[in-house]
Protein backbone atom coordinates (compact mmCIF):
# COMPACT_ATOMS: atom_id res chain seq x y z
CA UNK A 1 0.00 0.00 0.00
CA UNK A 2 2.53 2.09 0.67
CA UNK A 3 4.72 1.83 -2.47
CA UNK A 4 1.42 2.23 -3.93
CA UNK A 5 0.38 5.73 -2.72
CA UNK A 6 4.61 6.45 -3.56
CA UNK A 7 4.26 5.56 -6.71
CA UNK A 8 0.81 7.53 -6.88
CA UNK A 9 2.67 10.72 -5.99
CA UNK A 10 5.38 10.27 -8.47
CA UNK A 11 2.78 9.72 -11.18
CA UNK A 12 0.47 13.33 -9.77
CA UNK A 13 4.10 15.14 -10.62
CA UNK A 14 4.28 14.06 -13.89
CA UNK A 15 0.51 14.60 -15.04
CA UNK A 16 1.09 17.95 -13.09
CA UNK A 17 4.14 19.13 -15.35
CA UNK A 18 2.78 17.65 -18.59
CA UNK A 19 -0.43 19.80 -17.71
CA UNK A 20 1.21 23.12 -17.17
CA UNK A 21 3.45 22.65 -20.00
CA UNK A 22 1.45 20.79 -22.37
CA UNK A 23 -0.68 23.50 -24.14
CA UNK A 24 2.36 25.75 -24.31
CA UNK A 25 4.54 23.07 -26.06
CA UNK A 26 1.56 23.37 -28.75
CA UNK A 27 1.58 27.02 -29.12
CA UNK A 28 5.81 26.47 -29.35
CA UNK A 29 5.15 23.85 -31.91
CA UNK A 30 2.72 26.87 -33.79
CA UNK A 31 5.74 29.32 -33.36
CA UNK A 32 8.11 27.37 -34.98
CA UNK A 33 6.62 27.83 -38.55
CA UNK A 34 6.52 31.63 -38.76
CA UNK A 35 9.55 32.48 -36.91
CA UNK A 36 11.04 34.53 -40.26
CA UNK A 37 7.61 36.55 -39.92
CA UNK A 38 8.48 37.84 -36.68
CA UNK A 39 10.69 39.13 -34.03
CA UNK A 40 11.96 36.59 -30.96
CA UNK A 41 14.27 37.30 -28.28
CA UNK A 42 15.08 33.94 -26.67
CA UNK A 43 17.36 34.03 -23.62
CA UNK A 44 18.66 31.41 -21.93
CA UNK A 45 20.01 32.32 -18.44
CA UNK A 46 21.64 30.50 -15.53
CA UNK A 47 21.64 31.55 -11.79
CA UNK A 48 24.16 29.75 -9.04
CA UNK A 49 23.27 31.30 -5.67
CA UNK A 50 23.96 30.63 -1.75
CA UNK A 51 21.94 31.12 1.00
CA UNK A 52 22.69 31.04 4.59
CA UNK A 53 19.58 31.05 7.09
CA UNK A 54 19.66 31.44 10.82
CA UNK A 55 16.24 29.40 10.90
CA UNK A 56 16.14 26.86 8.19
CA UNK A 57 13.50 24.71 10.18
CA UNK A 58 11.49 27.88 11.09
CA UNK A 59 11.08 26.98 14.48
CA UNK A 60 9.30 29.68 16.80
CA UNK A 61 10.82 31.22 19.47
CA UNK A 62 12.37 29.23 22.37
CA UNK A 63 12.32 25.83 19.88
CA UNK A 64 16.13 25.13 19.00
CA UNK A 65 16.64 26.99 15.78
CA UNK A 66 18.92 25.10 12.77
CA UNK A 67 20.98 27.20 10.46
CA UNK A 68 22.03 25.94 7.21
CA UNK A 69 23.86 26.60 4.01
CA UNK A 70 21.76 26.18 0.81
CA UNK A 71 23.28 26.16 -2.85
CA UNK A 72 20.88 26.87 -5.60
CA UNK A 73 21.45 26.15 -9.47
CA UNK A 74 18.93 27.72 -11.40
CA UNK A 75 19.00 27.18 -15.17
CA UNK A 76 16.10 29.06 -17.37
CA UNK A 77 14.95 30.74 -20.56
CA UNK A 78 12.91 33.93 -21.80
CA UNK A 79 11.13 33.94 -24.83
CA UNK A 80 9.21 37.07 -25.97
CA UNK A 81 7.95 37.86 -29.47
CA UNK A 82 5.43 37.96 -32.32
CA UNK A 83 5.73 35.91 -35.94
CA UNK A 84 2.62 35.53 -37.70
CA UNK A 85 -0.11 35.10 -36.43
CA UNK A 86 1.14 33.61 -32.94
CA UNK A 87 2.86 35.69 -29.83
CA UNK A 88 3.91 34.34 -26.71
CA UNK A 89 6.08 35.67 -23.56
CA UNK A 90 7.54 32.93 -21.15
CA UNK A 91 9.57 32.93 -18.29
CA UNK A 92 10.58 29.39 -16.98
CA UNK A 93 13.11 28.50 -14.49
CA UNK A 94 13.95 25.41 -12.83
CA UNK A 95 15.70 25.15 -9.32
CA UNK A 96 17.85 23.12 -7.96
CA UNK A 97 18.44 23.30 -4.30
CA UNK A 98 21.79 21.22 -2.08
CA UNK A 99 21.54 21.60 1.38
CA UNK A 100 25.15 21.57 3.12
CA UNK A 101 23.73 20.44 6.47
CA UNK A 102 21.46 17.66 5.40
CA UNK A 103 21.01 15.99 2.45
CA UNK A 104 17.81 14.86 3.04
CA UNK A 105 16.45 18.60 2.46
CA UNK A 106 17.57 18.76 -1.07
CA UNK A 107 15.00 19.59 -3.15
CA UNK A 108 13.88 21.30 -6.60
CA UNK A 109 11.34 23.32 -8.27
CA UNK A 110 10.02 25.02 -11.47
CA UNK A 111 8.25 28.89 -11.49
CA UNK A 112 6.92 29.57 -15.22
CA UNK A 113 4.80 32.79 -16.27
CA UNK A 114 3.86 32.37 -19.45
CA UNK A 115 1.02 34.08 -21.92
CA UNK A 116 0.10 33.79 -25.46
CA UNK A 117 -2.23 33.82 -28.02
CA UNK A 118 -2.56 32.23 -31.90
CA UNK A 119 -4.75 34.42 -34.19
CA UNK A 120 -6.22 30.88 -35.95
CA UNK A 121 -8.86 32.63 -38.79
CA UNK A 122 -7.77 36.08 -39.36
CA UNK A 123 -9.72 38.65 -36.75
CA UNK A 124 -12.54 35.97 -36.51
CA UNK A 125 -10.90 33.01 -34.47
CA UNK A 126 -8.33 33.14 -31.29
CA UNK A 127 -6.81 30.92 -28.68
CA UNK A 128 -5.43 32.74 -26.22
CA UNK A 129 -3.21 30.87 -23.66
CA UNK A 130 -2.11 31.15 -20.25
CA UNK A 131 -0.21 28.89 -17.54
CA UNK A 132 1.75 29.35 -14.26
CA UNK A 133 3.77 27.19 -11.85
CA UNK A 134 4.30 28.99 -8.72
CA UNK A 135 4.99 28.37 -4.88
CA UNK A 136 1.64 29.25 -2.46
CA UNK A 137 1.48 29.09 1.51
CA UNK A 138 -1.07 26.47 2.48
CA UNK A 139 -1.43 27.76 6.20
CA UNK A 140 -0.83 31.15 6.71
CA UNK A 141 -0.83 30.53 10.36
CA UNK A 142 2.16 28.16 10.48
CA UNK A 143 5.64 29.75 9.97
CA UNK A 144 6.70 30.75 6.60
CA UNK A 145 10.56 31.31 5.97
CA UNK A 146 11.68 34.48 4.05
CA UNK A 147 13.13 32.42 1.15
CA UNK A 148 11.55 29.72 -0.14
CA UNK A 149 14.34 26.92 -0.29
CA UNK A 150 12.00 24.49 -1.73
CA UNK A 151 11.32 22.26 1.59
CA UNK A 152 8.84 23.99 3.51
CA UNK A 153 6.47 21.57 4.10
CA UNK A 154 4.13 24.76 4.52
CA UNK A 155 4.51 25.80 0.80
CA UNK A 156 3.13 23.86 -2.04
CA UNK A 157 3.41 24.04 -5.50
CA UNK A 158 0.74 25.19 -7.70
CA UNK A 159 0.17 24.55 -11.46
CA UNK A 160 -2.59 26.38 -13.70
CA UNK A 161 -3.12 26.21 -17.21
CA UNK A 162 -6.13 28.48 -19.07
CA UNK A 163 -7.12 27.23 -22.55
CA UNK A 164 -9.82 29.53 -23.87
CA UNK A 165 -10.39 29.78 -27.65
CA UNK A 166 -12.64 32.50 -28.71
CA UNK A 167 -14.36 34.17 -31.76
CA UNK A 168 -15.27 38.04 -32.40
CA UNK A 169 -18.54 38.74 -34.71
CA UNK A 170 -18.60 41.70 -36.33
CA UNK A 171 -21.81 43.41 -37.12
CA UNK A 172 -20.72 46.66 -38.94
CA UNK A 173 -20.26 49.20 -36.67
CA UNK A 174 -23.80 48.42 -34.46
CA UNK A 175 -22.42 45.20 -32.57
CA UNK A 176 -19.63 43.43 -31.31
CA UNK A 177 -19.95 40.45 -30.02
CA UNK A 178 -17.12 37.72 -28.41
CA UNK A 179 -18.23 34.00 -28.04
CA UNK A 180 -15.22 32.19 -25.53
CA UNK A 181 -15.24 28.85 -24.15
CA UNK A 182 -12.88 28.21 -21.42
CA UNK A 183 -10.57 25.43 -20.09
CA UNK A 184 -8.64 25.73 -16.56
CA UNK A 185 -6.92 23.04 -14.89
CA UNK A 186 -5.27 23.68 -11.28
CA UNK A 187 -2.63 21.08 -9.95
CA UNK A 188 -0.90 21.35 -6.63
CA UNK A 189 1.19 18.79 -4.52
CA UNK A 190 -0.37 19.17 -1.03
CA UNK A 191 -3.64 16.69 -0.35
CA UNK A 192 -5.07 19.82 1.88
CA UNK A 193 -5.71 21.04 -1.60
CA UNK A 194 -7.84 19.90 -4.45
CA UNK A 195 -7.03 19.54 -7.58
CA UNK A 196 -9.39 21.19 -9.87
CA UNK A 197 -10.52 21.39 -13.03
CA UNK A 198 -12.88 24.65 -14.70
CA UNK A 199 -15.61 24.16 -17.57
CA UNK A 200 -17.22 27.57 -18.85
CA UNK A 201 -19.06 29.68 -21.77
CA UNK A 202 -19.03 33.01 -22.27
CA UNK A 203 -20.84 35.15 -24.55
CA UNK A 204 -20.93 39.02 -24.78
CA UNK A 205 -22.10 41.68 -26.90
CA UNK A 206 -21.10 45.69 -26.78
CA UNK A 207 -22.66 48.44 -28.80
CA UNK A 208 -20.40 49.66 -31.81
CA UNK A 209 -19.46 52.91 -33.06
CA UNK A 210 -22.15 54.29 -33.88
CA UNK A 211 -23.39 55.03 -30.29
CA UNK A 212 -21.39 57.39 -28.39
CA UNK A 213 -24.12 58.92 -26.02
CA UNK A 214 -25.76 55.91 -25.11
CA UNK A 215 -23.70 52.50 -24.97
CA UNK A 216 -24.96 49.13 -23.83
CA UNK A 217 -24.01 45.81 -23.53
CA UNK A 218 -24.35 42.33 -21.86
CA UNK A 219 -23.00 38.67 -21.27
CA UNK A 220 -24.25 35.11 -20.73
CA UNK A 221 -21.75 33.38 -18.65
CA UNK A 222 -21.68 29.74 -16.82
CA UNK A 223 -19.43 27.88 -15.27
CA UNK A 224 -18.35 24.52 -13.59
CA UNK A 225 -15.58 23.80 -11.27
CA UNK A 226 -14.72 20.20 -10.67
CA UNK A 227 -12.86 19.30 -7.35
CA UNK A 228 -10.86 16.15 -7.63
CA UNK A 229 -10.86 15.42 -3.99
CA UNK A 230 -14.69 14.60 -3.99
CA UNK A 231 -15.67 17.32 -2.92
CA UNK A 232 -18.82 18.94 -4.37
CA UNK A 233 -18.73 20.72 -7.46
CA UNK A 234 -19.89 24.00 -8.12
CA UNK A 235 -22.08 25.77 -10.73
CA UNK A 236 -22.70 29.64 -11.49
CA UNK A 237 -24.92 30.87 -13.96
CA UNK A 238 -25.10 35.04 -14.87
CA UNK A 239 -26.48 37.28 -16.82
CA UNK A 240 -25.89 40.58 -16.95
CA UNK A 241 -26.78 43.88 -18.91
CA UNK A 242 -25.08 46.99 -19.14
CA UNK A 243 -25.95 50.51 -19.66
CA UNK A 244 -23.62 53.60 -19.80
CA UNK A 245 -25.33 57.42 -20.19
CA UNK A 246 -23.03 60.06 -21.42
CA UNK A 247 -24.13 63.17 -19.84
CA UNK A 248 -20.61 65.18 -20.64
CA UNK A 249 -17.34 64.99 -22.04
CA UNK A 250 -16.07 64.05 -18.13
CA UNK A 251 -19.46 62.58 -16.81
CA UNK A 252 -21.32 59.12 -17.54
CA UNK A 253 -23.72 57.72 -15.68
CA UNK A 254 -23.38 54.07 -15.49
CA UNK A 255 -25.67 50.33 -14.06
CA UNK A 256 -26.06 47.07 -14.63
CA UNK A 257 -29.10 45.12 -14.14
CA UNK A 258 -29.15 40.73 -14.59
CA UNK A 259 -29.55 37.89 -12.91
CA UNK A 260 -26.99 35.21 -11.01
CA UNK A 261 -27.00 31.72 -9.48
CA UNK A 262 -24.31 30.10 -7.70
CA UNK A 263 -25.08 26.42 -6.63
CA UNK A 264 -22.31 25.32 -4.21
CA UNK A 265 -23.48 23.20 -0.78
CA UNK A 266 -20.15 24.52 0.60
CA UNK A 267 -22.35 28.35 1.27
CA UNK A 268 -24.86 28.94 3.22
CA UNK A 269 -26.94 31.40 1.47
CA UNK A 270 -26.33 30.51 -2.12
CA UNK A 271 -27.21 33.91 -4.38
CA UNK A 272 -30.28 32.75 -6.97
CA UNK A 273 -31.98 36.23 -7.96
CA UNK A 274 -31.79 39.37 -9.74
CA UNK A 275 -28.55 41.69 -9.38
CA UNK A 276 -28.22 44.93 -10.38
CA UNK A 277 -25.86 48.18 -9.42
CA UNK A 278 -25.70 51.72 -10.25
CA UNK A 279 -22.48 54.26 -10.30
CA UNK A 280 -21.34 57.09 -12.50
CA UNK A 281 -17.48 57.04 -14.23
CA UNK A 282 -15.69 60.48 -14.30
CA UNK A 283 -12.59 61.66 -16.10
CA UNK A 284 -12.11 64.93 -14.25
CA UNK A 285 -8.72 65.53 -16.20
CA UNK A 286 -6.83 63.61 -18.90
CA UNK A 287 -4.89 62.59 -15.59
CA UNK A 288 -7.55 61.13 -13.45
CA UNK A 289 -10.01 58.58 -13.49
CA UNK A 290 -12.95 56.79 -11.30
CA UNK A 291 -15.60 54.77 -11.27
CA UNK A 292 -18.12 54.38 -8.45
CA UNK A 293 -20.75 51.52 -7.47
CA UNK A 294 -23.63 50.63 -5.34
CA UNK A 295 -25.39 47.75 -6.20
CA UNK A 296 -27.19 44.09 -4.57
CA UNK A 297 -25.73 40.84 -5.43
CA UNK A 298 -24.13 37.40 -3.54
CA UNK A 299 -27.81 38.30 -1.21
CA UNK A 300 -25.63 41.42 0.13
CA UNK A 301 -25.24 45.33 -0.87
CA UNK A 302 -21.85 45.40 -2.55
CA UNK A 303 -19.77 48.34 -3.78
CA UNK A 304 -17.04 49.06 -6.11
CA UNK A 305 -13.92 51.16 -6.84
CA UNK A 306 -11.27 51.64 -9.28
CA UNK A 307 -9.59 55.12 -9.85
CA UNK A 308 -6.44 56.15 -10.63
CA UNK A 309 -4.34 59.48 -11.31
CA UNK A 310 -1.16 60.10 -13.30
CA UNK A 311 0.40 62.70 -10.96
CA UNK A 312 3.23 63.24 -13.93
CA UNK A 313 4.33 61.27 -16.50
CA UNK A 314 6.13 59.10 -14.57
CA UNK A 315 4.24 59.17 -11.40
CA UNK A 316 0.95 57.15 -11.27
CA UNK A 317 -1.79 56.66 -7.72
CA UNK A 318 -4.52 53.56 -8.78
CA UNK A 319 -7.20 52.76 -6.08
CA UNK A 320 -9.57 50.04 -6.10
CA UNK A 321 -12.15 47.33 -4.09
CA UNK A 322 -14.14 44.74 -4.66
CA UNK A 323 -16.12 42.01 -3.74
CA UNK A 324 -16.76 38.54 -4.78
CA UNK A 325 -17.38 34.86 -4.01
CA UNK A 326 -14.45 32.92 -5.27
CA UNK A 327 -11.72 29.49 -4.49
CA UNK A 328 -8.24 30.03 -4.79
CA UNK A 329 -8.16 28.37 -7.86
CA UNK A 330 -9.88 31.00 -9.47
CA UNK A 331 -8.42 34.02 -8.10
CA UNK A 332 -5.05 32.68 -9.80
CA UNK A 333 -6.58 32.31 -12.95
CA UNK A 334 -8.11 35.48 -12.67
CA UNK A 335 -4.64 37.31 -11.96
CA UNK A 336 -3.00 35.62 -15.14
CA UNK A 337 -5.44 37.45 -16.84
CA UNK A 338 -3.85 40.84 -15.92
CA UNK A 339 -0.27 39.33 -16.92
CA UNK A 340 1.66 42.10 -19.30
CA UNK A 341 5.02 41.29 -20.39
CA UNK A 342 7.69 44.27 -19.06
CA UNK A 343 9.80 44.02 -22.23
CA UNK A 344 12.90 42.84 -19.88
CA UNK A 345 11.95 38.96 -19.51
CA UNK A 346 9.73 39.53 -16.78
CA UNK A 347 6.22 40.34 -16.10
CA UNK A 348 4.10 43.30 -14.29
CA UNK A 349 0.21 43.06 -12.71
CA UNK A 350 -1.17 45.67 -15.22
CA UNK A 351 -3.60 46.76 -12.39
CA UNK A 352 -1.13 47.86 -9.80
CA UNK A 353 2.22 48.09 -11.88
CA UNK A 354 4.08 45.89 -9.72
CA UNK A 355 5.88 42.78 -10.12
CA UNK A 356 3.42 39.70 -11.15
CA UNK A 357 2.76 37.29 -8.69
CA UNK A 358 0.44 34.58 -9.46
CA UNK A 359 -0.54 33.62 -6.11
CA UNK A 360 -0.90 37.17 -4.50
CA UNK A 361 -3.29 36.37 -1.27
CA UNK A 362 -1.34 36.49 1.82
CA UNK A 363 -4.54 34.90 3.36
CA UNK A 364 -3.10 30.99 1.63
CA UNK A 365 -4.31 28.82 -0.96
CA UNK A 366 -7.42 27.08 0.09
CA UNK A 367 -10.21 24.69 -1.83
CA UNK A 368 -13.48 25.83 -0.35
CA UNK A 369 -15.17 28.29 -1.33
CA UNK A 370 -15.21 32.34 0.43
CA UNK A 371 -16.60 35.80 -0.08
CA UNK A 372 -13.91 37.95 -0.54
CA UNK A 373 -13.19 41.51 -0.13
CA UNK A 374 -10.41 43.63 -1.29
CA UNK A 375 -9.02 47.06 -0.92
CA UNK A 376 -6.13 48.44 -2.92
CA UNK A 377 -4.10 51.65 -3.00
CA UNK A 378 -0.50 51.61 -4.65
CA UNK A 379 1.92 54.30 -5.75
CA UNK A 380 4.75 53.72 -8.49
CA UNK A 381 7.48 56.26 -9.59
CA UNK A 382 10.15 56.22 -11.75
CA UNK A 383 13.30 58.87 -12.02
CA UNK A 384 15.90 59.02 -13.85
CA UNK A 385 18.39 56.74 -11.52
CA UNK A 386 15.64 55.53 -9.38
CA UNK A 387 12.20 53.58 -9.07
CA UNK A 388 10.00 54.27 -5.82
CA UNK A 389 6.71 52.16 -5.68
CA UNK A 390 4.57 51.89 -1.81
CA UNK A 391 0.89 50.23 -1.48
CA UNK A 392 -1.72 49.29 1.34
CA UNK A 393 -4.01 46.02 0.38
CA UNK A 394 -6.71 44.65 2.57
CA UNK A 395 -8.31 41.17 2.45
CA UNK A 396 -11.22 39.62 4.51
CA UNK A 397 -12.48 36.39 3.61
CA UNK A 398 -15.37 34.48 5.15
CA UNK A 399 -15.48 30.64 4.87
CA UNK A 400 -19.08 29.48 5.17
CA UNK A 401 -17.85 25.91 5.34
CA UNK A 402 -15.51 26.92 8.49
CA UNK A 403 -17.44 29.62 9.70
CA UNK A 404 -14.00 31.54 10.12
CA UNK A 405 -13.43 35.27 8.78
CA UNK A 406 -10.09 36.31 8.18
CA UNK A 407 -8.47 39.57 7.77
CA UNK A 408 -5.10 40.84 6.45
CA UNK A 409 -3.59 44.55 6.16
CA UNK A 410 -0.14 44.87 4.81
CA UNK A 411 1.68 48.14 4.08
CA UNK A 412 4.57 47.83 1.71
CA UNK A 413 6.95 50.39 -0.01
CA UNK A 414 9.98 49.43 -1.96
CA UNK A 415 13.24 51.65 -3.49
CA UNK A 416 15.88 51.06 -6.52
CA UNK A 417 18.57 53.41 -7.65
CA UNK A 418 21.19 53.22 -9.92
CA UNK A 419 24.19 54.04 -8.02
CA UNK A 420 26.84 53.60 -11.48
CA UNK A 421 26.97 52.53 -14.65
CA UNK A 422 27.29 48.88 -12.90
CA UNK A 423 25.67 49.24 -9.20
CA UNK A 424 22.40 49.42 -8.73
CA UNK A 425 20.79 49.25 -4.66
CA UNK A 426 17.16 48.34 -3.69
CA UNK A 427 15.33 48.72 -0.26
CA UNK A 428 11.90 47.33 0.35
CA UNK A 429 9.98 46.90 3.50
CA UNK A 430 6.44 45.12 4.45
CA UNK A 431 4.17 44.85 7.52
CA UNK A 432 1.56 42.68 7.49
CA UNK A 433 -1.33 42.64 10.67
CA UNK A 434 -3.28 39.27 9.94
CA UNK A 435 -6.18 38.30 12.18
CA UNK A 436 -7.01 34.74 11.65
CA UNK A 437 -10.31 35.16 12.89
CA UNK A 438 -10.18 31.66 15.46
CA UNK A 439 -11.32 31.62 18.95
CA UNK A 440 -8.04 32.24 20.52
CA UNK A 441 -8.01 36.17 19.07
CA UNK A 442 -5.02 35.30 17.39
CA UNK A 443 -3.32 38.08 15.62
CA UNK A 444 0.20 38.08 13.90
CA UNK A 445 2.31 41.09 13.12
CA UNK A 446 4.95 40.54 10.73
CA UNK A 447 7.91 43.06 9.25
CA UNK A 448 10.12 41.43 6.24
CA UNK A 449 12.80 44.12 5.72
CA UNK A 450 14.92 43.14 2.89
CA UNK A 451 18.22 45.18 0.52
CA UNK A 452 20.30 44.03 -1.92
CA UNK A 453 22.95 45.08 -4.08
CA UNK A 454 23.11 44.34 -7.98
CA UNK A 455 26.82 44.86 -9.64
CA UNK A 456 27.22 44.12 -13.11
CA UNK A 457 30.74 42.11 -13.32
CA UNK A 458 30.49 41.90 -17.38
CA UNK A 459 28.21 42.09 -20.42
CA UNK A 460 25.58 40.13 -19.90
CA UNK A 461 26.53 38.49 -16.33
CA UNK A 462 26.01 40.07 -12.46
CA UNK A 463 26.46 39.43 -8.96
CA UNK A 464 24.15 40.36 -6.19
CA UNK A 465 24.45 40.15 -2.35
CA UNK A 466 21.08 40.34 -0.20
CA UNK A 467 19.74 40.55 3.38
CA UNK A 468 16.47 39.41 4.58
CA UNK A 469 15.34 39.80 8.02
CA UNK A 470 11.85 38.62 8.52
CA UNK A 471 9.83 39.14 12.64
CA UNK A 472 6.67 37.79 13.43
CA UNK A 473 4.94 38.98 16.83
CA UNK A 474 1.74 36.72 17.56
CA UNK A 475 -0.73 37.34 20.25
CA UNK A 476 0.25 34.08 20.81
CA UNK A 477 3.81 34.59 21.85
CA UNK A 478 4.46 30.73 21.20
CA UNK A 479 4.23 31.86 17.35
CA UNK A 480 6.92 34.36 17.49
CA UNK A 481 9.26 33.78 14.65
CA UNK A 482 12.56 35.14 13.68
CA UNK A 483 14.75 34.45 10.96
CA UNK A 484 18.11 36.73 9.00
CA UNK A 485 19.20 35.18 5.68
CA UNK A 486 22.02 36.17 3.75
CA UNK A 487 22.22 35.36 -0.15
CA UNK A 488 24.81 36.16 -3.20
CA UNK A 489 23.89 35.42 -6.44
CA UNK A 490 25.48 34.92 -9.64
CA UNK A 491 23.28 35.05 -12.81
CA UNK A 492 24.80 34.68 -16.58
CA UNK A 493 22.04 35.70 -19.72
CA UNK A 494 23.20 34.37 -23.22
Amino acid sequence: MVNNGRNNHKTGEVILRASALGSLAGILVALAQPVHAGEWTISPFVGVSTTITDNANAANDGEDRNSDQVVTASPGVNISGRGGRVSLNLSYAHNQFLSRQDQSENSATNSLTANGQAEVWDRVAFIDVTSSISRAVVDPAQNNTSTDLGNDSNRTTVQTVSIQPFFLHHFGNWLETESRTTLDLTRTESEDISNTRSIGSLFSATSGQRFSVFTFGGSFRRNKEIREDGAPRSLSTTLDTNYRMRLSRKLSLISSVGWESIDDPALNEEPNGIIWDIGFSAQPSSRSSIEVTIGDRFETTTFGLDASYRLSSRSNFSASYSESITTSQEQLNENLNFLVSDGLGGFIDSRTGTTFNPSSSELGFQTSLFRQKVLGLNFNSSRRRGSYSAGLNWERRETDSTGIEEAVLSVNGSASRTLSSRMSANLSTSLSITDFGTTDERIDRTLILTGSLTYQLMENTNAALSYTRTQTNSSEGSNNFEENTVTINLTRNF
